[in-house]
Order: structure tokens, then sequence, then C-alpha cells
């Protein structure tokens, strides 16, 4: 029975801690301002000769046409409800030269 009591402040330690608004809006300002639009770009040479490739990718609030009050606002809502983050959308276009 004793290492039993040996994994409950284990246990404990390992729980979700609930998110506060002010932890929420923290973590959206942060989140939204890495995830609003985010373009890549890529040249290389390979055995087939040199290839290039381009992206862009954005979350479905940015197609919406929201505001940034408008979604910082649902991503609050969202922290705290505990969903998960919208789907990301992205586009990719590449070739040989």
């Amino acid at each position: 029975m004793r290492p039993a009591l040996l994994f409950c402040p284990l246990l404990a330690a390992c729980a979700t801690v609930p998110m506060t608004a002010e932890r929420a809006e923290e973590v959206c300002r942060a989140e939204l301002a890495r995830a609003s639009v985010q373009p890549s770009i890529g040249i290389g040479i390979g055995s087939g000769g040199p290839r290039v490739r381009g992206g862009v990718t954005f979350d479905a609030s940015t197609l919406a046409g929201a505001t940034p009050e408008e979604r910082l606002a649902a991503c609050i809502r969202r922290r705290m409800a505990g969903d998960p983050p919208p789907p990301r959308v992205g586009v990719s276009v590449g070739g040989r030269l």
C-alpha cells in the first residue's frame, strides 16, 4: 500500500491548472502574433535540377475577415472553454526551374 501513496504527489503535480482570463489573454496575444499569416519560400538543388517552392498558411478567422479584437476575444473564449484551436489553411506551389 505504501508504494501507491508515493505516487499521489506526482499525480497532483500533473493536474491541469485552470486557465484564468488574464493568462488566456496573454497566451492568445502571443498565439495571434505568430499565427496570423505565415509565408514560406524555399529554393534547392537536387538530382532533378533546381527547384523552387512557396506557400502561405493562415487560420480560419483570418479568412473570415475578423478584426484583431474579434480574433482575440474568440481566442480567449476558446482557451477558457478548453476548445481546440481553429483549423489552419495553407496553399503551397512548387516546381522545377
